[in-house]
């Protein structure tokens, strides 16, 4: 399963380049928690919690010195708020000036998809390795990000 999201992250991080590129239309108080935020959809629950994590391509960089070792954090924020993940990537070796952070929205798309839909925060420079401290997030709202449209995932 950890390959499943490996590859909706790679996608994630391929889809959304550039703007004006065309994009092809056991119980526990923590499990508790998690399936409230996902609307009791255990789906939904399950592809939230197996997004969250921090990831690399190490191995593959080590394989094929045509890929890079990219480094890809994903945690949750604004808990009570919805399945937000803020995600940022980097060089492995340059953690501390990634290329890219965004936050994704997880949600149900119909009965047979789930959706992640991708947001640009303000002042991107603000939230390097917020990933560590996400109740920093908790100085701005949904509504303070902008929506990259036509970049959202959709999963089957």
């Amino acid at each position: 399963m950890k390959n499943v999201i490996l590859l909706f992250a790679i996608l994630l991080v391929i889809s959304c380049k550039n703007k004006q590129e065309e994009q092809p239309a056991t119980p526990n108080d923590e499990a508790t928690d998690l399936l409230e935020q996902t609307s009791g959809d255990p789906i939904l629950a399950e592809l939230f919690e197996l997004m969250q994590g921090s990831f690399n391509s190490e191995k593959q960089s080590l394989a094929d010195s045509s890929y890079y070792n990219i480094s890809l954090h994903m945690y949750p924020i604004w808990k009570d708020k919805g399945n937000f993940l803020y995600v940022e990537q980097a060089l492995n070796s340059r953690q501390n000036n990634p290329y890219r952070q965004r936050v994704y929205e997880v949600a149900r798309w119909d009965d047979t998809h789930l959706s992640s839909a991708v947001y640009t925060l303000p002042n991107d420079s603000l939230w390097i390795g917020k990933w560590r401290t996400p109740e920093a997030f908790d100085s701005i709202t949904p509504n303070d990000l902008e929506l990259r449209e036509g970049c959202a995932v959709i999963l089957q």
